[in-house]
Order: C-alpha cells, then structure tokens, then sequence
C-alpha cells in the first residue's frame, strides 16, 4: 500500500551539529553520532550512561519521559541549551538527565547535587544519563517537545500501522524540502476516493500527480501527524473545524524542520497548510545580495542601518521573504548592540540576537488580553536593549509595543503585510492598527519603508533572446505577428530594446529541468523586487495632510523614469522588475504575471496623458483674454 512512499537511503549525517540560539554557549560543536560505547561508561564513575545518542526526536521514545523539570528547579536559561532534567515516574521524584555532548562528569556531579537538594534523585536501575543533540535538549528543555509528543512517538512505534503513515507523512515532507517549497497542502476531497498533495515552490501552486492519494489513507496520515502536533486544543484531528498547532520533524542530512499546520474547513473537506520553516543551523540565512538585493538597494540599506532610532518595515504578501530580509538586516548590525526580537513564533536563527517566541490568541484583544504578551512586553523594557524586532505588526497590541521602544530612541524592526512601501502608511493608520498620523509624519520615526516580492528567475543556461525564442518554437503567421506587438509595445512602455531580454523555455535544459515539476522547467529560483521609500519632510508634510494621491506623486515624480538604469528613487518593485528583465534575469511575461499587464500599464499611461493635456487645454482657455478684453 504505502510502496510510494517508499524514502531514498539516509545519506551520511555531517558532524557539525547545529548553532545554538544561547549567546552564551560557542556557535557551534563538533560531535559523534555513533552510538556510545560499553568503555565510556568508566568516564563518569558512578553515573550509568546510555548506549544510544539522541539525535532525533522519535529516539526519544526510548527514554522514560513524564515532563521537562528544569523551570520546577530553577535552572537558570543558559543552561536549556546543554542540560535538559526529566521527570522519569509519574509517582515519586525520580529524574534522568538529557546532556549534551560537551557536558563533562565535574558538571554532572553538580547537576545531581541541584537535585539531590530539592529531594530528587536518579534511577537506581537502567540509565541515568542521555547524551543528545543541542537542539533536541533545546526543544525538551523549552516544551517543544513534551510529553504529548513522546507518547504520540511511542504509540506510532508500537502500531506498525501507524509507524508507516508516519513514515509516509515524513517522506512528503522530505520531498517538500528536497523541492525548495515553502508549503505543503493536503487537499482532502471527501467527495472523491483520491485526494491531492500540493506544494508552493518558486511561487507556484504545483499538484505532482505522484503525490495524489487515496482520501482515505491522506486522513490516516493527517490523524497520526495530529497527535504529533504541539499547541492544537483538540485531542484529535477535526475534518469540519479550523485547528492549528505546528509539529518539529528530523529529515535527512542533520535538517530539522517546523511545520505550522493551519487547517481550513471547505466545502469538500479539509485542506491543511503545512508552512515549512528551518531551523538550528539549517535556518541560517542568506546575504542580501544572494536575495537579489542590488547596489542601490544596499546603499539604502546601509544608511538605515547606520542611523541610531527609527523603523524599518518590511511589507509584502506571505512567502515574500520579507521575515528573511528582516534577520538578514538584524544580523548585519554591529555585534557590540543587544538585539531583542519578540515572533510568533521564532521562525530564523539570528546571530547574537535574544529571539523570544510569543504564541498569542487574536481572538483575545484588548488592554491586558494576553498576561504573556504583556509580561514580556514588561520584560523587554527593563533588559536595556538597543535594538528591537517585532515579528510583524498585525494588531493594536503588537503595534503599541513596537511604538514604545520607537519613542524611547530605538532602533526598531518590523514587518507587515501591505501592497506597496507607501501602503505601509495606509495599513499603519487603519483601525486595525491604529498608529496616531502624527507619530508615522514626525521626521525622523519612519526610517525606511520597503516593499518586496519575489520573481522566477530565468536559467542562464536555456533563456532565449525574443529572435531565438521565435525561431526555436517556429512561430509563423499571426503568432509570430503577435510575438512582435508585444516586443514593440514593451519598447514604448519602457524606452529600451527589447533584443535585451530573454525568456523562459519552458521545454528546460539540463541545468534546470524537473521531471516531476515540469512547471518549473526554464527556471533558477527567484529573485527579489523590491521598492524602497525613505521619507522626507516633504513627504511627512504629505502624510500629516493626509493627501496620499499627492504623496503617490511626489514620490514617483523623483524617479528618472530611466527603466534600464539602477537608481531605483521614485520606482516602484514592478519597474525593479522591468530592470532586471533588461538584464536578461526574468521574463518579462513573468512580470505581467507578478503586477498587471503591460496593456494595462499602456493603458493607464494613455488615460493619463490625456487627462494632462485635457487639464492643460482648460488652463489656458480660462486664462485667454476675451475678445472684448482684447479689444479695449
């Protein structure tokens, strides 16, 4: 039933294990995955050590597990990167320890002191200690991976059954990761005997044929993959209801991955969401410019890094990499500032950065809704930061928070989700946000507002200049006729030659082609467009007036309307775009795809200039002298 399903070799895992987020444990630690030896117990005199490393959360199913007790001791927080002290017995105060590998026998022997002093002690038979991977202790240690999730682990193992759904949900996820998506869908069709398996790669929406499924095994492995869930307030999985929770999975290669699963009920039953996010030293981040961030854009960047106080915002829809670019930027900030970020949840490692994850209930508002939230918020004031990142503004709440640590001086991180840098204005001022005008036009408070989307990049490899695509595809008659208006209408729109560009060949090379995904064929990942305002008086004096048609304008009247030079001031991310085609980087019907078309830019352009000579025409018919005048 499951031969489908069936995953490639495990290859060789790296010994480089992943970076911590403690600042104040080393970057990173060089260990041994093989299992300990029988010679390793004599290292630790009286303490008896596990044979078996933890390096995946299901080997965790092997240890006697109730909860995590290292708040109930008091451990202080740097220590949940290298010691995670389990409760061993539901009755009684019998403990074992998860250490990593660094821990020595002089550190285990005050760790059982700890315990011994608040009437706990080890097992007087079986193991005692555990060695584990950072991360895993990191996860036990912070609840990620609690008791709920063991015994999901240790029921899945001893029903055969349930062990290959579990296996078959892995593989999807493997596949996914292999692919590059950034979601995975579960479309159950409870109308239908098959359901489908959809992924977000490159931003498209893909439906392999080899992940179509019959419903009835899709809703075993969503019900198994349930009860492996953290943070879902049903016990069990729910076809007709909205649930969510999110699940942390060991794939091949040392990766280790969280699954955000926000579930929608529909007509035809339901589709589960999987956002796939890295983490450890797998989520590490990118440079701008591998983003695709060019010169101008960096210059920008740089002075708003270099300028003490202010906010820079991040805007675009989701799967933008607007929450990379934001840890990008906090990463390239000098080390000796303390950086704090407060996300919902911790989605990338950035370096040297306090990263708090802050689950909060929406359906909750309201002064005082959330004590968590507000004791961190609390919190956040009295730790003498320097810089600040909110994960993304979306409420009031989040909103008052992030307007605090601005006025104090700050330097202050956000994003958000609005369709272009000036909207960023509009979205910060509506009621759901509700920042006072006054506050966005002080000079000096909005240091940067950014907007950014992300488009397929063609392969250098196959792309095709317009002659060769003609000839290649053998366009005759009236689709070579239309082949040509549309060349001829991008030269007007944008001033340049179009024997500049290339396209996508959709048949693929073999630098780029994808047997399984041939919607991906002609392609080499994506690259970033992007639009970036910094305000000036004059445009703070627009915002205070609240004349956003006039603030449009002068903004764009800053431009050069120059469409192949890289001074993007004044251009918005679609003209980025229309730059990067004159490079020969996307294909410009990817563009039309992205923004409107280019009919429609043609269009609006016609429109408007008529508008301006039928306004100029007015203009000087009312100030003509009349004839009479003229007479006299």
């Amino acid at each position: 039933m499951f031969d489908f399903f069936k995953r490639k070799a495990p290859q060789a895992t790296s010994g480089s294990m992943v970076r911590t987020l403690n600042a104040a444990v080393t970057a990173e630690t060089e260990i041994k995955t093989t299992a300990v030896t029988a010679t390793s117990f004599s290292e630790f005199g009286e303490y008896r050590l596990a044979p078996d490393f933890i390096e995946r959360s299901d080997d965790l199913s092997s240890i006697p597990f109730v909860e995590c007790i290292n708040a109930k001791l008091s451990l202080s927080p740097h220590l949940y990167v290298s010691l995670a002290i389990v409760q061993a017995t539901k009755s009684g105060k019998t403990a074992v320890l998860m250490v990593a590998p660094t821990v020595n026998k002089e550190d285990l022997t005050e760790y059982v002191d700890i315990l011994a002093n608040q009437g706990w002690s080890l097992p007087t038979t079986g193991p005692q200690i555990w060695r584990a991977a950072p991360s895993i202790i990191m996860a036990v240690s912070q609840g990620h991976l609690g008791h709920h999730q063991i015994s999901a682990v240790q029921a899945i193992k001893r029903d055969s059954g349930k062990s290959a759904l579990w296996q078959s949900f892995i593989d999807v996820a493997q596949w996914a990761h292999d692919q590059g998506a950034n979601d995975i869908d579960y479309a159950v069709n409870i109308h239908n005997s098959m359901s489908q398996i959809c992924f977000k790669i490159d931003g498209r929406y893909l439906k392999p044929q080899r992940w179509r499924l019959p419903t009835d095994t899709m809703l075993q492995m969503l019900g198994i993959a349930w009860q492996r869930g953290d943070g879902g307030s049903d016990a069990t999985f729910q076809q007709r209801i909205e649930q969510q929770c999110q699940l942390e999975i060991d794939l091949n290669n040392g990766v280790r991955v969280r699954m955000r699963w926000s579930g929608m009920a529909t007509d035809k039953g339901p589709v589960i969401t999987l956002r796939i996010q890295k983490l450890g030293a797998s989520a590490i981040v990118r440079t701008l410019e591998g983003a695709g961030y060019l010169s101008w854009h960096l210059d920008v960047f740089n002075r708003a890094l270099q300028k003490k106080g202010g906010l820079t915002t991040l805007a675009g829809t989701v799967g933008s990499g607007k929450s990379v670019t934001a840890a990008i930027l906090m990463g390239m900030l000098p080390r000796h500032l303390k950086k704090v970020s407060f996300e919902d949840p911790v989605e990338l490692d950035i370096v040297d950065a306090y990263q708090k994850t802050i689950i909060r209930d929406l359906l909750q508002t309201g002064d005082g809704s959330d004590p968590a939230f507000a004791s961190a918020v609390r919190a956040l004031f009295r730790s003498a930061l320097d810089v600040f990142m909110m994960g993304e503004i979306r409420d009031q709440e989040s909103a008052r928070v992030a307007r605090a640590v601005l006025e104090s001086g700050h330097s202050t991180f956000t994003s958000t989700h609005a369709p272009s840098a000036l909207g960023i204005f509009s979205k910060y001022v509506g009621p759901q946000i509700g920042i006072p005008l006054d506050v966005l036009a002080t000079p000096g408070n909005i240091k940067l507002n950014v907007y950014q989307t992300l488009l397929p990049q063609n392969c250098p490899h196959c792309a095709k200049s317009p002659t060769e695509f003609a000839s290649a595809y053998s366009l005759k008659e009236d689709s070579l006729s239309e082949h040509k208006r549309y060349l001829e209408r991008f030269e007007r729109l944008y001033g340049f030659s179009s024997d500049v560009l290339r396209l996508r060949d959709p048949r693929g090379c073999e630098k780029c082609i994808k047997p399984e995904l041939s919607e991906l064929n002609g392609f080499a990942g994506r690259t970033v467009a992007a639009e970036m305002v910094e305000p000036d008086e004059q445009m703070c004096d627009l915002l205070l007036s609240g004349n956003r048609v006039r603030l449009q304008k002068y903004w764009r009247e800053l431009s050069n309307q120059k469409y192949d030079d890289p001074d993007f001031t004044g251009k918005s991310a679609m003209d980025v775009a229309i730059f990067k085609a004159s490079l020969g980087q996307i294909d410009p019907r990817e563009i039309e795809l992205q923004f409107e078309s280019f009919a429609s830019v043609e269009h609006k352009r016609s429109t408007l200039k008529s508008k301006v000579q039928m306004t100029a025409m007015l203009r000087q018919v009312s100030t003509a002298p009349t004839k009479a005048g003229a007479l006299a």
